[in-house]
């Protein structure tokens, strides 16, 4: 585990950052979440491990989600000596190293929008942007800094001083398959993983991830495993996807049941796996379902922290929720909620205990 716990650690910032002229230091962003989808031991850094394509949509939604993430407004082109050198010198080997994720545009594809949320762009070159609560908060582009594009070490530092490494890291389902098997995606043998299952398009999810796992993260400076991230969105709209469900223990039917499991499978959801050559149900160990409260006439009327779950003794406090047994409330049904504000904000003062006390019983 030498290896995970290398990148899990957070960037080290410049021990002094502030110039004659008495500059502040920058803030540091720590990031929502990081990628292994398409990590690999090359030598050379591949389009598709150095950055994902968006719509201008979904970089609308990640804003209107007050996300902190990179985001590369692209304007050079594949053959471009200035790309390639961004590439291979700087982007590349910081993005392989602490397993980020960068979304990108076309700058020119960028540019006819109506809104370009303070990116800078340049026409044949490069822009970083680091986005904080859904705000620009430091951007850079090699059309202003010729070296910054090019050296490493420049780069390294200006990274360095600006984001602080995720803790969160997508995976896919295959990736996800082989950690069942008790192999995580560095190839070594683990006893046990934490995965987080949502979908992008789901508020819920996007809530929990981005308010209450970040709020976690900001107050705990170290963890011995990784959050594993998987988006079942993937599935979404196919003829797989109740079934997929159900193979992953978030749904029950005759076949596989489930007691864990809730309203037919619901997001986001959260498990700790003990390995058992491949098995997946009957491997959780823990599991919270977070955000799928109905709520009527300003009480909850249902939820995953139910009573019933709390007699079970498969999935009782005493099983795959003891990690709920000192939350209080720990079951939920009947707690009233302030009408006043927004759902996912009434939920919240209930939801983030225990989910707080689910992560520091599995990461």
């Amino acid at each position: 585990m030498r290896q995970l716990a290398r990148f899990l650690c957070p960037i080290l910032l410049l021990s002094s950052l502030s110039s004659c002229g008495g500059e502040k230091a920058p803030n540091p962003v720590f990031l929502d979440c990081g990628s292994l989808e398409h990590f690999g031991a090359a030598k050379t850094y591949s389009k598709e491990e150095a950055y994902t394509p968006i719509t201008y949509s979904k970089l609308n939604s990640l804003i209107a989600e007050e996300g902190n993430f990179l985001f590369l407004a692209r304007g050079s082109t594949d053959t471009c000596a200035c790309w390639q050198d961004f590439l291979n010198n700087c982007l590349g080997p910081y993005v392989r190293a602490k397993h980020l994720l960068v979304y990108e545009m076309d700058v020119e594809t960028l540019e006819k929008e109506k809104d370009h949320y303070g990116i800078p762009l340049f026409a044949g070159y490069d822009s970083l942007a680091i986005f904080e609560n859904g705000k620009l908060a430091h951007s850079k582009s090699y059309a202003e800094d010729e070296k910054w594009g090019r050296d490493t070490l420049t780069f390294n530092q200006w990274m360095n001083a600006r984001i602080l490494a995720p803790k969160r890291f997508r995976i896919t389902f295959d990736q996800l398959d082989t950690l069942y098997e008790g192999k995580d995606p560095f190839g070594q043998l683990t006893s046990r993983f934490a995965v987080a299952f949502g979908r992008d398009t789901c508020p819920d999810c996007s809530y929990l991830f981005r308010h209450d796992v970040r709020e976690y993260f900001d107050s705990r400076t170290s963890a011995s495993l990784p959050l594993y991230y998987v988006d079942f969105d993937i599935y979404r709209n196919s003829a797989e996807y109740e079934a997929k469900k159900v193979e992953y223990g978030l749904a029950s039917d005759d076949e596989h049941p489930n007691p864990l499991s809730y309203a037919g499978g619901a997001f986001p959801a959260i498990m700790s796996v003990i390995p058992n050559a491949g098995e997946k149900i009957d491997t959780i160990d823990q599991m919270g379902v977070f955000y799928n409260d109905t709520v009527k006439d300003g009480f909850i009327t249902a939820s995953y922290f139910s009573k019933k779950r709390t007699r079970d003794p498969e999935s009782g406090l005493t099983g795959a929720l003891s990690y709920a047994a000192n939350v209080v409330p720990n079951v939920l049904e009947g707690v009233s909620v302030d009408g006043s504000k927004k759902r996912q904000e009434a939920l919240h003062p209930y939801h983030y205990p225990l989910l707080k006390a689910l992560l520091d019983e599995i990461l």
